[in-house]
């Protein structure tokens, strides 16, 4: 799946030359700045369930991801509705490094406040560090977004 994306990137950049000329620069950029947040994704999640070796690479994956993906600007949808943030917040409760995970959800509920992954994320990091009263606020917001 990476190669196909990485091929479809390269693909997609020997494009660029046409979306100038018809005017599309600014949704040109936005599909590439897409393409690269799920490219990095999908590595990071390959090097996360890979060797163990290779595992602590999904930390770089995910930080560029991270980097490629930006808050849209003149009213546009996100171009992905998952903050990459709690990629590295999933990395990091693997690694049995809860603060670390617990910062990164609070990053990823910063760009967008009701995503249930990283809600549930921070809650699992809460419980590992012991901060059940936390966990159990999180739950009831978690409860809220299930059953409006």
């Amino acid at each position: 799946m990476a190669a196909s994306l990485a091929l479809h990137i390269e693909k997609f950049e020997a494009a660029e030359r046409s979306a100038l000329g018809l005017g599309e620069r600014s949704q040109w950029l936005r599909a590439h700045r897409g393409l690269k947040v799920l490219l990095n994704d999908v590595r990071g999640h390959i090097a996360s369930n890979g060797p163990a070796d290779l595992r602590p690479t999904a930390f770089n994956w995910y930080q560029s991801a991270i980097d490629h993906q930006r808050h849209e600007t003149l009213l546009y949808a996100p171009m992905l509705l998952t903050p990459m943030a709690a990629r590295l917040g999933d990395f990091f409760l693997r690694q049995q490094e809860a603060e670390k995970a617990t910062k990164h959800y609070e990053e990823a509920l910063k760009i967008i406040p009701s995503d249930i992954h990283s809600l549930q994320g921070l809650r699992r990091a809460c419980i590992t560090t012991g901060d059940t009263e936390r966990a159990a606020e999180l739950d009831l917001a978690i409860q809220k977004l299930k059953n409006p």
